[in-house]
């Protein structure tokens, strides 16, 4: 087996267990797809075949196991393919470099919030009269920020279904697996007319990932959010690093 194809697979099985319990897979799989000659151009594309095999694997997992929520969920896939597939037609026209500073504040508060807040759970209070309203504008954006630039949306899926749903920990990862699923399965989509997904790299990838995904989400299901929270912490905190770096000092 080629050396570089190993070294990929072995990295997306660890992307893809971050990526099925809290977000943030790309965080590994986008560096490694770079560091080993991918075109730029070609990474973001062929990281969305990535990141639907590890979706598939945890959504797989997460619905045996009847934990995800699907009341109201139907309407929230469609808010979330239409978004991605606008934010992938816009990634065509223009550079995502104006959202890194947004970003990067977003994380930032996020990051904050975690490191101070012991209980980020709101299950015991109500639901906001206005969540009807706004959540499905979220997760629309959040559709679109998948397809146009895509690092840490599995993250910000758990931190809106947490907020605006009042779901557990363990629920918003297993329900945002379906959305993020649906997101990357617009993109792909949208790119596959692009000519710009690497089969030769992506294939692999897909297999290893998929492990890696499944594994993820079977940890979720037996350790419940006494175990996510920590890779929580640490899928924003790398989020936070590899955004300010890139902002910041590249």
């Amino acid at each position: 087996m080629d050396s570089n194809i190993l070294i990929l697979m072995i990295a997306t099985f660890f992307s893809g267990f971050i990526d099925a319990i809290v977000g943030g897979g790309g965080l590994i799989s986008v560096p490694t797809l770079l560091a080993l000659g991918l075109p730029a151009d070609r990474v973001i594309a062929s990281n969305k075949m990535i990141g639907v095999s590890t979706a598939l694997a945890g959504t797989y997992k997460y619905i045996k196991s009847k934990i995800i929520v699907w009341e109201g969920l139907p309407k929230l896939i469609v808010f979330a393919f239409a978004g991605s597939i606008l934010g992938s037609y816009t990634n065509s026209l223009m550079s995502p470099e104006f959202l890194r500073v947004f970003i990067f504040f977003t994380i930032l508060s996020l990051f904050l919030y975690l490191t101070f807040k012991k209980e980020i759970e709101f299950k015991n209070l109500p639901i906001s009269r206005y969540a009807p309203i706004f959540f499905p504008i979220i997760i629309t954006a959040l559709g679109f920020y998948d397809g146009f630039f895509g690092p840490g949306t599995g993250t910000f899926l758990i931190m809106a279904l947490l907020y605006f749903q009042r779901f557990s920990l363990l629920q918003a990862g297993a329900t945002g697996r379906v959305l993020n699923l649906t997101s990357n399965l617009a993109s792909i989509l949208y790119f596959s007319t692009t000519g710009l997904i690497d089969i030769t790299f992506v294939l692999p990838a897909m297999f290893s990932s998929f492990i890696g995904g499944y594994c993820g989400a079977s940890y979720s299901v037996r350790y419940g959010s006494r175990g996510i929270r920590p890779l929580l912490y640490f899928s924003v905190t790398g989020l936070l690093l590899k955004l300010g770096y890139d902002l910041f000092l590249s």
